[in-house]
């Protein structure tokens, strides 16, 4: 019944190189009060290294219960954790946290932010996906962008 949020924290060389822009906390919030999320109970699924950022502390705050913050004991561990979730909010341009909606299969809701709808260079197109178009204040612009709105380079 939980909630799964994926939380990445990409490199400073992957940010350049790719142009990522950080989404914030109140963007997951946004999502989840849209879709009447905030009463269930909400998984982070992260790297152990960011556990005390200030990123993941807040997005652990954002329900009034405390969200349980889960990085499982190495990566395929936290894979499995992901792909077993039936509701899943991605991190954005990650393609960890895509790979894992995909294997979760077509009965999990999947909520993928984007910043633009030319797409970043790793993001597909899956029938059922909700896409939500996100500022770089992390304003939701748009919930459910159609996908025929979307630039994609590749489908699933």
């Amino acid at each position: 019944d939980a909630v799964v949020i994926h939380a990445r924290q990409f490199a400073e060389d992957e940010i350049k190189r790719n142009n990522l822009k950080s989404i914030g906390p109140d963007a997951y919030r946004q999502i989840l009060q849209q879709y009447d999320l905030l009463h269930r109970p909400i998984w982070i699924v992260c790297e152990k290294s960011i556990v005390e950022s200030a990123h993941i502390q807040t997005l652990a705050r954002i329900s009034t219960k405390p969200a349980k913050i889960v990085t499982g004991r190495d990566q395929y561990d936290a894979m499995c954790i992901l792909t077993r979730a039936k509701t899943l909010l991605l991190s954005y341009s990650s393609t960890f946290s895509q790979i894992a909606a995909v294997l979760a299969g077509p009965s999990a809701t999947v909520h993928y932010p984007m910043m633009s709808k030319k797409r970043p260079k790793d993001t597909i197109s899956v029938p059922g996906w909700k896409y939500h178009l996100i500022s770089e204040n992390s304003t939701i612009l748009q919930f459910d962008v159609p996908q025929n709105y979307i630039k994609f380079g590749k489908n699933v």
